[in-house]
C-alpha cells in the first residue's frame, strides 16, 4: 500500500480509533473525500489508460427496495473505459429511474481526481462488517474488485464514520454523474402484484390511476410466468407501453396521486381492484435477464444468495 494511504490511515486513527482491519478501508474514504492524491497522479477512470469503475449498493436480501429493483440494487453506477456511463438509482427521489451519457475529457479528469483510484492499491478484496444486516457494497475497477457485506459475529469493530463515508460515496457519485446524462427512454422492467387491502396503506391508493396498458393486469401478475435468475417473474415493456409506465412513475413522484415515498406505484381499477406496480428503466450495463453486467470485470454480478 502506498505511503500516502498509510499516512492518511495514521491520521484518521488519531481521530477515530479502529481495528487494523478497518485502517486501509477508512483510509480509502479519507483519500477520496480529502483529495489526498494531490502529490500522486490520478489513475484515469476512463479515456487513455482508463480502467473503468463500478459501484453497486444494495440492502441485504433486498429488504428495503422493490423486488424488481433488487436486480440492480439501490444504487448502481458504471463508467466504462470509453467514458460511457450509467447511473441507476432506486431511492425515493427516483424509484428506478436511470440516466446514461458520455463524459467529456474534462469531466473524466474530474471523476478520476475524485475517486483517486491510485490510492485504492493494496486494499483487500473483501471486508466483513460486524453488523448482521445492512447494506452490501461492491466495487470494480480494472481487474480489481472489492466487496463489503454484513458478517454477523465478525470481531473487527466497524467505525461509524467508515459506514457513513462509504454510503455517501455510492450516492454522491450518482449525484455527480446524474446531471451529466440524459434520462433513459428505452424498455422498462416491471413487477405487478396485488395491492394490500390493509387500512394502513389505504392513503397510498387515493386517487390512483387505472392500469394503463392494453394487456390485462391479471395476465402479468408476479405469479404468472417463469421466474428469472433472482426467482422473480419480471415483465418487460417497450415503446408506448414503456412510456405509459414511466408516466405513472413521474406522476407519482410529482404528487399527483398516492404517496410519493411509497415503495410502489398504486393502481386501482374501475371495479376497485388494487395493484402495486414496481417499474425500473433497463440500462446499458445489464444482461437480458436484468442482472448487472460490467464488461471489463470478471466476477459474479448476481446478488442472489448474498
Amino acid at each position: 500500500m502506498g505511503a500516502r494511504l498509510l499516512e492518511i490511515s495514521r491520521r484518521t486513527e488519531e481521530i477515530i480509533p479502529m481495528n487494523d482491519l478497518w485502517k486501509p478501508v477508512f483510509a480509502l474514504a479519507a483519500a477520496i473525500w480529502l483529495g489526498a492524491c494531490a502529490d500522486n497522479p490520478a489513475q484515469p477512470v476512463c479515456g487513455e489508460g482508463g480502467v473503468g469503475f463500478m459501484v453497486q449498493r444494495w440492502p441485504v436480501n433486498g429488504l428495503d427496495v422493490h423486488q424488481v429493483l433488487a436486480e440492480l440494487g439501490s444504487n448502481y453506477v458504471v463508467v466504462d473505459p470509453s467514458c460511457r456511463f450509467t447511473v441507476y438509482d432506486a431511492t425515493d427521489g427516483h424509484i428506478g429511474a436511470a440516466v446514461e451519457g458520455q463524459l467529456t475529457d474534462d469531466q473524466a479528469a474530474e471523476l478520476s481526481a475524485f475517486l483517486a483510484l491510485q490510492e485504492w492499491e493494496g486494499l483487500e478484496d473483501f471486508y466483513g462488517l460486524t453488523v448482521c444486516d445492512g447494506s452490501n457494497f461492491r466495487f470494480a475497477w480494472g481487474d480489481r474488485t472489492l466487496a463489503l457485506a454484513p458478517a454477523c459475529g465478525a470481531t473487527a469493530e466497524q467505525p461509524e464514520a467508515f459506514r457513513h463515508q462509504l454510503t455517501t460515496l455510492s450516492r454522491d457519485l450518482a449525484s455527480r454523474l446524474r446531471p451529466l446524462g440524459e434520462p433513459v427512454s428505452g424498455p422498462v422492467r416491471y413487477l405487478l402484484g396485488r395491492g394490500n387491502e390493509s387500512p394502513l396503506v389505504d392513503a397510498g391508493f387515493e386517487g390512483a390511476p387505472a392500469w394503463p396498458l392494453e394487456i390485462p393486469p391479471e395476465s402479468v401478475l408476479l405469479d404468472q410466468g417463469e421466474p428469472g435468475p433472482l426467482g422473480l417473474i419480471v415483465q418487460t415493456a417497450d415503446g408506448e407501453d414503456a412510456r405509459r409506465l414511466r408516466a405513472l412513475r413521474t406522476a407519482l413522484l410529482d404528487g399527483e396521486f398516492g404517496v410519493s415515498h411509497a415503495s410502489f406505484t398504486p393502481i386501482v381499477q374501475p371495479d376497485g381492484s388494487r395493484y402495486a406496480l414496481n417499474v425500473r428503466d433497463v440500462v446499458e450495463f445489464e444482461t437480458a435477464d436484468g442482472e448487472p453486467f460490467v464488461p471489463w470485470a470478471n466476477f459474479e454480478t448476481s446478488v442472489a444468495g448474498d
